[in-house]
């Protein structure tokens, strides 16, 4: 049951961020976080009723600490792969959530990895692959298990580029379910989102008068991607 809050209270971030580019291609940022009144949705099992209860809520403290990291590469001129780990540290303190207080904190991980490998000149064919994985995270005392998973497609262009077919499959070994509960005192409730998987296929043709709207150019050399 959503329930609204009419006592919420403005939250006040301080940010902090550095962000480091070398040889224009390889990026890392680390931000850190530091936000008083933070607030977001957690469940609430009501003490009166057998009813759960969603409601946006004010915690005193929520600190939050990242580092990210961006490493793409090419090999052959044909393969192009960019791999993205990060990890951040949580922390979350109340003194009072529905008279309730709380102090919890917790390291997560978590890497994704994109790829295109040119199979094929001329028509132009690309395979695409998209793998990610992490581990558990928390939102105050709400945790959500580790998730996986998988997508992957494949592109074709032919006819000077006129038209371009896509099929595209996404979390192809269904990993991708979110698991979420809170085991807190006398909070205890689990959640589990529905199956991710599904299918496309796209057809884009650009007929003989068609005309390119002059747009600028993007540099995306340094991503490891110019020949694309």
């Amino acid at each position: 049951m959503k329930v609204g809050n009419p006592t919420l209270k403005v939250a006040k971030y301080n940010i902090a961020s550095l962000y480091y580019i070398f040889k224009q291609k390889y990026y890392l940022s680390i931000s850190y976080y530091h936000v008083k009144d933070a607030f977001f949705t957690q469940h609430y099992q009501s003490p009166e009723n057998l009813q759960l209860i969603n409601q946006i809520a004010n915690i005193d403290l929520s600190k939050v600490f990242t580092i990210y990291l961006n490493v793409p590469f090419t090999i052959a001129n044909k393969w192009y792969l960019t791999f993205t780990p990060s990890a951040f540290h949580e922390y979350y303190k109340t003194a009072n959530w529905h008279n309730l207080s709380f102090k919890v904190s917790g390291w997560s991980t978590n890497i994704t990895v994109n790829s295109q490998l040119v199979l094929s000149s001329e028509p132009r064919l690309t395979f695409i692959t998209k793998a990610f994985a992490g581990t558990a995270q928390r939102q105050g005392i709400l945790k959500t298990d580790g998730v996986w998973f998988v997508d992957a497609g494949l592109q074709l262009s032919m006819l000077k580029d006129k038209l371009n077919i896509g099929f595209y499959a996404n979390d192809i070994f269904e990993s991708a379910t979110l698991h979420y509960g809170t085991h807190f005192m006398n909070q205890w409730s689990e959640t589990q989102d529905c199956y991710n998987r599904g299918f496309s296929l796209t057809l884009t043709y650009k007929f003989s008068n068609y005309k390119e709207k002059n747009r600028k150019k993007v540099d995306t050399s340094r991503m490891g991607i110019d020949n694309l």
